[in-house]
């Protein structure tokens, strides 16, 4: 019998990987420690048929060739049963609100005079000099704002919001934090401002929605894995990789208390790497270890609120850019599916970040619900006696943190486990990478591809490399 490929993690990227591998009838298990597919993309079942996502989820469709050929694919799995929308992103400032990503010209027609004068003066400037010199690289995320923005426009909108969601002084954080955050520089604001179409790589206006929320897809996934006869272990929990002469010979997982073995041809990887390089057997050197724990991660705390009425906002989501809400965001999830919910009862996810076992992390449930109701009070959005319920969901690993001179340990890591020559590891854990639910779809799909097509190792660590933008950062 074929020995599978074993994928650990059954969310976006890993299931992905898994569904394409089985459609080409390469035999595949996979083992999530969950009880159901998705990861951070999960939809769950809540009292009286209500259904919520794992905080707010859409599959982004961009004009990219690439984008609609996965789109496709992807959409080919849900049988029409999804919708197409319109992004609908909004931005929260001075009692405001602005869409996301911003429009200039929005921006200082409706601040203050004062305010909307300094922004234009710095935009101005930040034009020229990017105009002059636009091929520096920035150290910081705030380099990065300060150049591409303008002093005045970052801040407002980017700087003191970032240090509120990351915890940290964006002086010490890497300026890709920028590219994989907001995804923004100053060419395409000034094409957007001029009504032109900006850089489809990053910009995207519509994305499509599934009937029954973002884990039907996933679920599907899973479904066509095993009707070809692939295995899905579900509440399964990977313990332990067993290498000899530098492959992966068997994967080693635990299921009610019994442990079982799985030898394998190969192994994907979707696991943050502190998780996974400890599993390695024989072990891996202490310093290669210690790499591993160096890479930082941002809690996230999902406060849910169940509204008795139909619907508080017009939009998905919304960012609270003032220091004055301990919120970051909040999402209406009625808004991209009524499907999922009374037609009387709305739920608002609302995402309060921090930093793991911190005093908010500890907080208890009715504390931080507390707070997540009064910020929306705040808002002029949400009264105390219609919120009938709330309940809090912990996610310990959400966002990586990129601080200054990450690259390198990052790269020393990757390069450590490419010895392993049938060991992959992908996805925003995988590889360490702020990306989205799409690319990590992606991703998956074309690691299949490279392992069904017998490619080379170097072609996907070259692949790797440039997704993480790690090309020529060079051995330490």
């Amino acid at each position: 019998m074929v020995e599978p490929i074993v994928v650990i993690g059954g969310g976006p990227a890993g299931i992905s990987a898994a569904w394409q591998l089985a459609k080409r009838g390469i035999p595949v298990a996979v083992i999530e420690r969950d009880s159901v597919v998705g990861g951070l993309a999960k939809t769950i079942s809540h009292r009286d048929g209500m259904q919520y996502d794992y905080g707010p989820h859409t599959f982004h469709i961009r004009e990219t060739e690439s984008s609609r050929r996965v789109v496709s694919e992807v959409q080919s799995l849900l049988n029409g049963e999804y919708r197409v929308l319109d992004r609908g992103t909004r931005l929260f400032l001075e009692r405001k609100y602005f869409v996301y990503p911003p429009e200039v010209s929005e921006v200082v027609r409706k601040v203050g005079l004062g305010l909307g004068l300094r922004i234009a003066r710095d935009y101005l400037s930040a034009a020229l000099r990017y105009t002059l010199n636009p091929a520096k690289q920035e150290d910081s995320f705030e380099d990065w704002g300060v150049r591409n923005l303008g002093r005045t426009l970052y801040d407002t909108f980017f700087g003191l919001y970032s240090e509120k969601v990351w915890g940290i002084s964006m002086s010490r954080v890497s300026s890709r934090q920028a590219q994989r955050v907001a995804k923004l520089n100053l060419k395409n604001l000034i094409l957007r401002m001029l009504k032109f179409k900006a850089d489809p790589e990053t910009y995207f206006i519509q994305y499509f929605y599934p009937h029954g929320g973002i884990g039907t897809l996933y679920q599907r996934m899973a479904g066509e894995v095993k009707a070809t006869g692939g295995k899905v272990h579900l509440n399964a929990r990977a313990t332990r990789i067993e290498i000899h002469e530098h492959k992966v010979r068997a994967v080693v997982y635990e299921h009610e208390g019994r442990e079982h073995i799985v030898p394998c041809q190969g192994m994907v990887s979707t696991l943050p790497l502190s998780v996974v390089t400890p599993m390695l057997t024989p072990g891996l050197a202490p310093a290669t270890l210690e790499m591993a724990e160096k890479l930082d991660y941002c809690s996230l705390i999902l406060v849910y609120l169940v509204v008795n009425c139909p619907r508080v906002t017009d939009y998905h989501w919304c960012y609270l850019i003032e220091p004055q809400f301990q919120s970051n965001r909040f999402a209406e999830q009625k808004n991209v599916s009524p499907d999922l919910l009374p037609e009387d009862k709305t739920v608002l996810c609302v995402e309060i970040s921090c930093r793991y076992k911190d005093a908010l992390w500890r907080a208890a449930d009715s504390d931080l619900g507390r707070l997540a109701v009064n910020d929306l009070i705040k808002m002029g959005i949400l009264r105390q006696e219609d919120v009938e319920e709330h309940f809090v969901t912990r996610v310990r690993r959400a966002y990586p943190i990129y601080r200054l001179g990450f690259e390198r340990v990052l790269y020393a890591l990757l390069n450590e486990l490419h010895q392993v020559r049938n060991f992959y590891t992908i996805g925003r854990h995988g590889l360490f990478m702020n990306n989205s639910m799409d690319d990590n779809v992606e991703m998956g799909m074309r690691l299949a591809e490279h392992i069904a097509e017998g490619e080379l190792r170097e072609t996907w660590w070259r692949s790797v490399l440039k997704w993480t933008q790690l090309a020529g950062v060079g051995e330490i």
